[in-house]
């Protein structure tokens, strides 16, 4: 089967324990994604929300090399993807693909021109906030929700200028609108589950899925137990009310997955790349067909960022 995952906390996992991407026991490691045919991961770079100014660049500087260098030592069966042609290369040659992103606007450390540096670097997602204020706005547990900043504003237009994808997971309420205000070009929500389905701070509201709906994006799926449901061991169950949840509201183009292995707590059920087969199986089953299935969990994400990466 096919796998497109939009957000794993891998690489950062690695890199702070010294951990090879090929073999490991995280949830993620190549070996274990050998037993999808296709497979598309994006890898984030996790800002922690106390790094700030040098220290948060010199943070991601640390990751990104580590990010490089197990690319390079894998390249036999690891293609990093920064244009379409990418792609189409790492699916013709039957090697994992992978797509860079940051999650945390920390890492522009104030300043517009830093955007450059990250495309330059091949980063194609970054995820505006994490769950605190930074310098481009309010994360989503903040307790005042001041939406996003000047600053911020001005950096989600320079984003979609340079390609990169603003991703609206983590941010907060009023940030997710100020977005959506500034620009036309499509964002994602890279790792959210749907707030009418399980209430958590970190959840869409409806309002916020059919934004993303409307403006051609993508909402994954995220494996976290706590944004699952109140059953924390039935992560399977979980996954099928919320994708159904998007789908039910004509996310056909928009549902897909993004996991959050190795920066979260996952259900043993669903805790590792592996467990991917079983999940589609389990989902077919109870009544989501297979075109739909793999829509969700390769053809939608697939199509957006072949289009992301022709621009």
């Amino acid at each position: 089967m096919n796998f497109f995952d939009l957000h794993c906390d891998t690489i950062g996992e690695c890199a702070n324990r010294n951990l090879p991407l090929r073999e490991n026991e995280l949830h993620i490691s190549l070996e274990k994604g050998e037993c999808l045919e296709k497979w598309v991961q994006v890898f984030a770079i996790w800002m922690p929300d106390e790094k700030r100014g040098k220290v948060a660049a010199d943070y991601f500087d640390k990751v990104y090399d580590y990010y490089l260098r197990e690319t390079e030592k894998n390249a036999d069966v690891l293609l990093p993807c920064i244009s379409a042609d990418d792609l189409a290369k790492a699916e013709r040659e039957n090697k994992a693909a992978c797509i860079l992103a940051v999650e945390g606007g920390s890492v522009l450390c104030g300043d517009i021109d830093r955007i450059s540096l990250l495309k330059e670097r091949g980063v194609k997602i970054l995820t505006l906030t994490w769950n605190g204020e930074n310098e481009l706005g309010s994360g989503c547990m903040d307790k005042e929700d001041k939406g996003l900043t000047f600053f911020g504003k001005n950096a989600v237009r320079e984003l979609s200028s340079a390609g990169i994808v603003p991703d609206v997971s983590h941010l907060s309420e009023k940030g997710f609108y100020d977005t959506a205000q500034e620009i036309d070009f499509p964002f994602i929500a890279s790792h959210s589950d749907c707030g009418r389905v399980y209430p958590h701070k970190r959840n869409l509201t409806d309002e916020q899925i059919d934004e993303i709906i409307r403006r051609n994006g993508l909402i994954g799926v995220n494996f976290y137990k706590s944004f699952l449901s109140d059953d924390n061991e039935k992560a399977f169950d979980g996954v099928l009310r919320h994708l159904y949840h998007i789908l039910e509201r004509g996310g056909e183009k928009t549902a897909a997955m993004g996991s959050d292995f190795d920066g979260c707590e996952i259900a043993d059920e669903l805790a590792g790349i592996d467990k991917i087969p079983a999940l589609w199986e389990y989902l077919n089953k109870n009544g989501i067909p297979c075109d739909t299935l793999n829509s969700c969990f390769y053809g939608n994400a697939r199509n957006f960022f072949f289009n992301v990466l022709h621009s």
